[in-house]
């Protein structure tokens, strides 16, 4: 069983999406035209991918009845946190499927590790100081010109 933090999200939230999802698939479409509303869903097209199957993704971890494993990743990270899902969504907890799954990737990164493109970006902060890999050669006649600090507040 893993124990949510507080300040990620409250464990009242989640548990009003465990007992509200019902998996209806409302978060798949934009009910005007029934079109395909959720880019990771309709990418993969596996449940997993979806805002119901990110809620069973959540409660299965949180509860330990799903362990925590490298094949967890990509269902956690592909999600563009669009809000598309919650726009269509008409459960109580629709105003927080976002919040939740950016709960559940704070908790993924904790348990698993960071997906592979922010790996990368770290990578790169690391090595200068930027996640675009451009050297910093610049600051210093930058920090001369306005009179800017060596460190931020």
């Amino acid at each position: 069983m893993v124990e949510i933090d507080k300040s990620l999200m409250g464990k009242d939230v989640l548990e009003l999406a465990f007992d509200n999802c019902i998996r209806c698939s409302t978060c798949k479409y934009s009910y005007r035209g029934f079109e395909p509303s959720c880019p990771s869903g309709e990418k993969f097209l596996f449940e997993s991918y979806w805002a119901s199957g990110k809620i069973r993704l959540i409660r299965g971890v949180v509860t330990g009845e799903l362990e925590w494993s490298e094949d967890l990743k990509d269902a956690i990270f592909a999600c563009p946190t669009c809000g598309a899902c919650m726009d269509a969504c008409q459960a109580p907890h629709a105003d927080y499927i976002v919040d939740m799954i950016e709960a559940l990737r704070e908790l993924a990164v904790k348990h698993i590790g960071p997906a592979e493109n922010q790996e990368f970006l770290v990578s790169r902060c690391e090595e200068n100081c930027n996640p675009y890999g451009e050297s910093n050669s610049d600051n210093e006649e930058l920090k001369k010109q306005f009179d800017l600090p060596d460190k931020a507040d």
